[in-house]
């Protein structure tokens, strides 16, 4: 449970029913893209681990809200309201990891006994 505001990346629409209420509806949509890259030593074999995230998201959300005004005759008309989300979300993640040894771990004229 939260709130939620009608600002923002939304289409919404108010129908007054009397001078003191009204329903509000909405919909809402919201499309990220992200793209991260790490460089990160690797612990177990001393190499250095690269990695490449990307991450594409879609939320697509209907808002309702019943609004009741306490007064109706002002400029300013204070309210209070209450409403119901519903939504749906899709997202996808391609997530890319390569290791490198750096060339001073490596022996090229070992002798090994």
């Amino acid at each position: 449970m939260g709130f939620t505001s009608f600002k923002g990346g939304n289409i919404s629409a108010k129908y007054h029913f009397t001078d003191n209420s009204a329903l509000r509806f909405g919909v809402d949509i919201n499309i990220e893209n992200e793209k991260h890259n790490k460089n990160k030593l690797n612990s177990f074999d001393t190499g250095i681990k690269f990695q490449e995230l990307k991450r594409d998201i879609i939320n697509i959300g209907i808002l309702t809200n019943y609004v009741y005004y306490f007064t109706a005759k002002n400029n300013v008309n204070p309210f209070i309201s209450s409403g119901i989300n519903f939504g749906i979300s899709y997202s996808k993640n391609d997530v890319k990891n390569s290791f490198n040894h750096p060339d001073s771990l490596v022996c090229l004229n070992c002798q090994y006994y």
